[in-house]
């Protein structure tokens, strides 16, 4: 194994992590917006 796919392992796995982490942001966001719509419509 070659020190130069290493280093493009590492930029992918990173770069799989944050696309990960920015799904899982967009997700909750969504939750939190479907919550806060059914809870605003409970309210009224």
């Amino acid at each position: 194994m070659h020190v130069g796919d290493a280093t493009v392992k590492q930029e992918l796995s990173v770069l799989f992590l944050s696309f990960n982490t920015y799904i899982y942001f967009i997700v909750v966001k969504a939750i939190l917006l479907h919550k806060f719509r059914h809870s605003s419509l409970i309210s009224n």
